[in-house]
C-alpha cells in the first residue's frame, strides 16, 4: 500500500495538479500527515487530523483548506483535490463494493486521488464546473484474462466516477444511473496507473449526462465512456445524500 502511494504521488500528472489544486476533507490531512513523514496507513479514520489555519503545508504546493468546488481557496484554484472513501469506516465499507470489497493488496490498493474543476477552473481551462480527472491503481487482482484488468472492473471505475460529475451538476446532488456505455478500444494491463477524466455533457433538469475517456499514464486511450443519470423524483427520501457526499469528496 505504501510502495502504492508513494508512486503515485510521483506521477508527473499529479504533481502537476497538485499545483493547481487546493485540498479538500481527508484529503487535506493525508497532506498533513505526509509532510510529516507519515504514510497512508498512519490515517485514523475515527479522527481528524489538524489542518494548519493558513491552509499550507511545509514543503507542499497546495493549500489545504477551503470547501469543495467554490468559495474560500477554491475561487483561486483550478481543482479540488479529494480521496473518496478513504475515511470509511471498517463497518460501514465492508458492505460497500468500491469502498471496500474492491479494496486491498492487488486491487485497488489505495483511494484514487480525485481532482474536480472548479468554478475559477472552468473560466480559465474551458469545461464545467464538476468535471474531473481521476488516477488510481488497479493490481493483479483485478483479472478476467491473466494481466488484463476485467472489462466489468472498468466499467465499474467509469460507472462511480462519471457519477461524480453528474452530481455535482444535478439539482439535489443525488442520481442513479440509467444508462452507460462503454467503448473498450485496448486491453488495460493490471498492475498500473490509469487516467480517468470526466466531462458533463448535458443537464437538464433531473437528467445529466456525463462522458469521459480511461488512459494510461502516457496517454494512451483505453476505452471511452458516457452515461446518463437521473435525480429520482423522492429521491430525498430513499437515498442518503450526506453518506454520497462523504463519499465523493472524501
Amino acid at each position: 500500500m505504501r510502495e502504492v502511494e508513494d508512486a503515485l504521488h510521483k506521477l508527473p500528472i499529479i504533481q502537476q495538479l497538485k499545483a493547481a489544486s487546493v485540498a479538500h476533507g481527508s484529503a487535506a490531512e493525508l497532506e498533513v500527515l505526509r509532510s510529516q513523514g507519515k504514510h497512508i496507513t498512519d490515517l485514523d479514520p475515527s479522527t481528524n487530523v489538524e489542518v494548519p489555519a493558513h491552509g499550507r503545508i511545509p514543503g507542499a504546493n497546495v493549500a489545504v483548506a477551503g470547501p469543495p468546488v467554490e468559495g474560500g481557496a477554491a475561487d483561486t484554484h483550478q481543482y479540488v483535490m479529494t480521496r473518496p472513501y478513504l475515511k470509511y469506516s471498517r463497518e460501514k465499507a465492508q458492505h460497500n463494493l468500491t469502498a471496500g470489497s474492491l479494496r486491498g493488496p492487488g486491487m485497488v490498493a489505495v483511494p484514487p486521488l480525485v481532482f474536480t474543476k472548479t468554478g475559477h477552473g472552468a473560466k480559465q481551462l474551458g469545461g464545467t464546473e464538476g468535471d474531473s480527472t481521476i488516477v488510481l491503481h488497479l493490481g493483479r487482482s483485478l483479472c478476467g484474462h491473466d494481466g488484463i484488468v476485467h472489462g466489468g472492473m472498468l466499467a465499474t471505475v467509469c460507472d462511480e466516477a462519471l457519477a461524480r460529475t453528474a452530481m455535482y451538476n444535478l439539482p439535489g446532488k443525488i442520481g442513479v444511473t440509467a444508462r452507460l456505455e462503454i467503448d473498450y478500444r485496448k486491453p488495460t494491463s493490471a498492475n498500473q496507473f490509469i487516467v480517468l477524466e470526466t466531462e458533463l455533457v448535458e443537464q437538464k433538469g433531473r437528467k445529466a449526462t456525463v462522458k469521459g475517456t480511461l488512459k494510461d499514464v502516457h496517454g494512451n486511450l483505453l476505452l471511452e465512456c458516457s452515461a446518463i443519470f437521473v435525480e429520482p423524483r423522492y429521491a430525498r427520501y430513499f437515498l442518503d445524500a450526506k453518506a454520497i457526499k462523504q463519499a465523493i469528496e472524501g
